[in-house]
């Protein structure tokens, strides 16, 4: 699928992830917004997601999003795509397939919760 049918505030939010711009990211949040990957607790407030993305950012050297399809429903916003994780130490891993969840408030994101299959990432 092209990018063409994805909102332009998602390419732009995949496009600091990818970059690992962490201040960039944070950007797209509600003050009080939240972020949940997998099932890790929640990180709410601007500064507790800044502070869980960059640690994972640090854990790992690259990341890389590819989009399959957006959905709108409601105040909410769904992407799926897969990502490849470059782990530290360089081994690129095969791509994983990924869904995101988006709560909007307007144009910003309250919440945002990360459904994917991390096990490759932290297997030795």
């Amino acid at each position: 699928m092209t990018n063409n049918s994805i909102p332009e505030w998602m390419l732009q939010l995949f496009s600091n992830v990818d970059s690992k711009n962490t201040d960039g990211f944070v950007q797209f949040f509600t003050p009080d917004g939240y972020f949940r990957f997998g099932n890790n607790a929640p990180a709410t407030g601007q500064a507790e997601v800044f502070q869980a993305v960059t640690g994972f950012f640090e854990m790992i050297d690259g990341i890389q999003h590819d989009f399959r399809q957006a959905y709108k429903a409601g105040d909410a916003e769904i992407l799926e795509g897969y990502v490849t994780y470059t782990k530290t130490g360089g081994q690129v891993l095969d791509p994983i397939p990924f869904c995101c969840v988006f709560e909007m408030r307007g144009e910003k994101i309250f919440g945002y919760r990360i459904y994917v299959d991390a096990a490759p990432l932290f297997a030795a």
